[in-house]
């Protein structure tokens, strides 16, 4: 009867078997080294010897691992340690922004220190890809009756002011955010104009606004004896990066560098500023059965 070859690969593991046996029994106290790493004078006997071999290949496992360990600890430490932490000690603090005055802002431009992003439409901030017209305004256009009025309206009763300076959002994104400064929402407002048929710009430039009406747009509290009005509007404007400059009047009054819309309308020109808001505070006491009183 033909017998049956053996497996060579089952004889390999055997000899392989064996010869870590017999090195066993000739060199019972030490452990060749393993992918780069010296054995140690442990019992390579019996289960000593595969626990043994075994821990040579956990400790290149775990020296490895430990290493991913220290540095993925470096980075996270880095990344969630606050900005001078060493410097401002701990606790809260009241970060301030310098103030960017409009003379330094049009120096920074004129003199070429931007970056692409804000050299398109009207060579500087960013103002051209931002008002793109997408299926997204076409159709807001169509629903507001390519109505310039109702276009304006929309924008400056629907978006919400934020403070911040330069084109960001675009068009879209205001859009559905429902929020943006003054160079995004004219962007909105652009695009719908144009995409009604009309031809319609930016304007940038320097605005005179009285300190209450200022106040009010930026939603800025009363001042007190530690913290004046035009200091906190100073604060806000500083913050966001919106270039300005005090008026000299002393009540909040400032000269304001913004942005708005110059739109053709049957041959006419028009400005609208739907950035510009003015905010209305209501009572907390307000309840439903006043409301109802007050609207009958």
């Amino acid at each position: 009867m033909k017998m049956r070859e053996p497996n060579k690969t089952v004889i390999a593991r055997k000899r392989r078997l064996a010869g870590w046996v017999d090195s066993c029994r000739v060199s019972p106290s030490v452990i060749p080294a393993k992918a780069g790493i010296h054995g140690s004078p442990l019992n390579a006997c019996g289960d000593d010897s595969l626990l043994a071999h075994l821990s040579n290949n956990v400790l290149t496992i775990l020296r490895s691992s430990s290493i991913f360990v220290f540095i993925a600890t470096i980075l996270l430490s880095a990344m969630s340690a606050p900005a001078f932490a060493e410097v401002l000690g701990d606790g809260w603090h009241d970060v301030q922004g310098e103030q960017v005055t409009i003379d330094e802002a049009n120096r920074f431009y004129a003199n070429g220190i931007h970056t692409q992003r804000n050299t398109l439409e009207t060579g500087q901030f960013g103002v051209n890809s931002s008002t793109t017209i997408t299926p997204e305004i076409e159709n807001l256009a169509r629903a507001l009756q390519h109505d310039p009025k109702l276009i304006y309206d929309y924008v400056h009763n629907h978006i919400e002011y934020m403070p911040y300076y330069g084109s960001m959002k675009g068009t879209v994104l205001t859009l559905l955010d429902g929020s943006g400064n003054d160079f995004d929402q004219a962007s909105l407002m652009i695009a719908l104009l144009r995409a009604s048929g009309y031809s319609a710009q930016f304007v940038i430039g320097t605005q005179t606004i009285p300190g209450a009406s200022l106040g009010n747009w930026l939603v800025v509290g009363a001042g007190s004896p530690g913290n004046t009005f035009s200091n906190r509007i100073g604060n806000v404007l500083s913050y966001a990066g919106i270039p300005y400059q005090w008026a000299g009047l002393g009540d909040g009054t400032a000269h304001v560098k913004r942005a708005w819309v110059k739109a053709n309308i049957d041959g006419t020109d028009y400005v609208f500023d739907p950035g510009f808001k003015s905010q209305t505070s209501f009572s907390p006491a307000l309840n439903d059965a006043s409301f109802v009183s007050a609207t009958n």
